[in-house]
């Protein structure tokens, strides 16, 4: 679990070929704010599919958008730097993405990278998992794309492949 203020460099000169060289994992993106946080343009999940803060009826923007060490950056990485491709999210001490709400089990889903997709799957978990609002029963799958809402239970995280990271960082922290 990372600030959104330790990716500063992505706002200050860095490229994105010299970022995406580095095999920079995809991230969930956790803030209260979250709701603003909507894509614009493009299809779902293309490349072109942008992020941004929006104001429509019915999303409202808060008053002051907050800064952006206010938003909690979870990498889909391993923490002992062996390469993996499934993250277990949850509120357990084993979990990949801790998530201290006791609203999230403690095994709540599993996000599996195959190739260069993600794969979201709920481990029948109390609350449940959604992704846009749409149930994943137990076991079931969905294939995420940019910008997604992954909810678990009351808890909701927007899912960002590196390329749109980057991009939303770079906007977002730009001075």
């Amino acid at each position: 679990m990372k600030t959104i203020g330790e990716y500063q460099v992505l706002a200050e000169g860095i490229s994105l070929e010299e970022y995406l060289a580095g095999d920079p994992p995809a991230v969930l993106l956790h803030h209260s704010a979250l709701d603003a946080l909507e894509p614009l343009g493009g299809a779902p999940g293309s490349t072109r599919n942008r992020l941004a803060l929006t104001d429509s009826p019915h999303r409202r923007l808060p008053g002051a958008v907050p800064r952006g060490e206010a938003y909690t950056v979870f990498p889909l990485e391993d923490k002992t730097g062996r390469d993996r491709d499934e993250f277990l999210i949850g509120c357990g001490t084993a979990s990949d993405v801790y998530l201290s709400d006791g609203a999230v089990s403690r095994e709540h889903a599993w996000i599996e990278r195959r190739g260069e997709g993600y794969f979201v799957r709920d481990n029948a978990s109390t609350l449940g998992t959604r992704v846009n609002g749409t149930v994943i029963r137990a076991g079931e799958e969905h294939r995420l794309a940019a910008g997604d809402r992954v909810s678990l239970g009351p808890v909701d995280l927007l899912f960002l492949p590196p390329i749109e990271f980057f991009r939303f960082v770079s906007r977002f922290l730009a001075k």
